[in-house]
C-alpha cells in the first residue's frame, strides 16, 4: 500500500541517497549558509563559535558582530542545513561537521561560482 503522495508505507526519509533539489536550493538560498558550506569545506568539524568567527572573516557581511552571527547560526542557519542533510550539528556540544549531502552542496556551490566567473 502507498501513502497519498505515492510513497510506499515503509518509506523512510533517512534512506534517501541523494538530496531533494528543493531542499538543497532552499538550504543554499542564504549567503550565510553558503559561507558555512565554504568554511566547512576548508576545515571541519568546527565548534559553533569558531565557525561564526570564520564566517565573519569571509567579509561578506560588514555590519554583523561575532555574537550575532553565532546566534543566527545556532538558531536559524545550522538547523536548516542539518534538516537538509548538508551539515551535522550537535546543539549540546556545539560541534558542526559535514553531513551526508555536504559534498553535493559544496559541488553545487563551486559549479555555480565558476559559472558566475566565466
Amino acid at each position: 500500500m502507498s501513502s497519498e503522495f505515492g510513497l510506499p508505507d515503509d518509506f523512510d526519509e533517512a534512506d534517501r541517497s541523494t538530496p531533494r533539489v528543493v531542499d538543497l536550493f532552499d538550504a543554499l538560498s542564504s549567503t550565510r549558509r553558503c559561507v558555512v558550506v565554504e568554511v566547512l569545506s576548508d576545515r571541519s568539524p568546527l565548534a559553533e563559535a569558531d565557525l561564526a568567527a570564520r564566517v565573519l572573516e569571509r567579509g561578506v557581511e560588514t555590519d554583523a558582530s561575532r555574537e550575532r552571527v553565532h546566534v543566527s547560526l545556532r538558531h536559524q542557519h545550522l538547523p536548516r542545513l542539518a534538516t537538509a542533510g548538508i551539515v551535522d550539528h550537535d546543539p549540546e556540544t556545539g560541534i558542526v561537521d559535514c553531513g551526508r549531502f555536504f559534498d553535493v552542496a559544496d559541488a553545487t556551490l563551486e559549479e555555480t561560482w565558476a559559472r558566475c566567473k566565466a
